[in-house]
């Protein structure tokens, strides 16, 4: 594999999720730097998702739907289907899946 090929395999992309009863949501792979603060999180499930989910869905424009503040109110969300189908999709995304998570 060339430069350009591998440099372009490596950008993040962008799917469109569903959340059934919720509607479509915009998620994005995390950048090393997200990766990091959501491992932080490891050992508290809902801490690590909703970090996941603050850094990984978008907006229509491309930015980040949500802000720093609003992890602890995601992280108590009691929509697990929420936040399983978006913070799992963000970790597919990010050639992470749930299973390394520690629990």
């Amino acid at each position: 594999m060339n430069a350009a090929k591998l440099l372009k395999s490596l950008q993040r992309k962008v799917l469109t999720v569903e959340v059934e009863d919720m509607g479509e949501f915009n998620v994005t792979g995390l950048t090393v730097s997200e990766f990091l603060d959501v491992s932080q999180h490891a050992e508290n499930q809902d801490l690590f998702f909703a970090t996941a989910i603050a850094h990984g869905v978008l907006d229509e424009k491309g930015e980040k739907l949500f802000k720093q503040e609003d992890i602890e109110v995601l992280a108590g969300s009691s929509n697990v289907n929420f936040t399983m189908t978006l913070g799992s999709k963000i970790l597919e995304l990010s050639n992470m899946v749930v299973e390394d998570v520690k629990k």
